[in-house]
């Protein structure tokens, strides 16, 4: 039952499945204030969905997604960090970072483009 309850809130919340980290990934700890909440929008296939019974155009469903954006040193060089695409409301999503005290992100010390956000805080909302 809980694995049901944890799939459904990650479906309403945008969050993807994740695999586990790697062993030599290394946490980095930002402050809410560090980030940006950018906003994009994503079209979603529907190429075999019609829009209606007597037309042959497809339907399109748009919707919108929002991102976590920040900056942080890593090994003293400046790297940019992005969270993946969350099916979020982007105002909601920035005032429940702004209530975490940090935000947490692993990454490949060897290639810090390599990155996950800590995207747990969303489950508790």
């Amino acid at each position: 039952m809980f694995k049901k309850l944890l799939q459904l809130l990650k479906k309403r919340t945008g969050m993807p499945d994740m695999e586990p980290l790697p062993d030599h990934w290394k946490e980095l700890y930002v402050l809410p204030d560090a980030c940006t909440v950018a906003a994009g929008t994503a079209i979603l296939d529907t190429s075999n969905t019609r829009a209606s019974f007597d037309t042959t155009t497809p339907y399109m469903e748009t919707r919108q997604q929002a991102y976590i954006r920040c900056n942080a040193e890593v090994q003293g060089k400046t790297h940019h960090f992005m969270s993946e695409a969350l099916h979020i409301d982007p105002q909601a999503l920035h005032l429940y970072l702004l209530q975490q005290a940090r935000i947490r992100i692993w990454y490949d010390p060897a290639q810090p483009g390599n990155h996950r956000f800590d995207l747990s805080f969303l489950l508790n909302n």
